[in-house]
């Protein structure tokens, strides 16, 4: 496996997974487009937050008990990272309830 280099990368990535996961009508494209506009968005919140804080990803990945590595697969929103992850290491840095309200208001309001 191969860490994506950028968010466009991620979706590309993901969207290209689009006819495997539709199959069968397991997943509408409803589902899939949401899953992805909600991961790029915790993603960007991420490294808003740890910027926010003036960390570094080594800084942050101390903090959050992770690597360098795994933060930058978290910020690319690498298909390998998952909701959960990205949700934890957001507080983890001191991200707040109403911060990530925002974030994924601001991603609905401009649908």
């Amino acid at each position: 496996p191969t860490v994506c280099s950028s968010l466009d990368q991620a979706l590309e990535y993901l969207d290209k997974d689009r006819e495997f996961l539709t199959r069968g009508g397991v997943f509408s494209d409803t589902m899939i487009d949401a899953y992805i506009e909600l991961k790029l968005v915790l993603a960007r919140a991420l490294r808003v937050e740890r910027e926010r804080h003036g960390l570094t990803q080594a800084v942050a990945a101390r903090q959050l008990r992770s690597s360098q590595s795994r933060v930058a697969k978290m910020e690319a929103a690498d298909r390998t990272v998952s909701l959960d992850l990205l949700v934890r290491a957001y507080f983890g840095l001191g991200g707040t309830r109403a911060g990530m309200a925002r974030a994924v208001g601001r991603s609905r309001a401009g649908r």
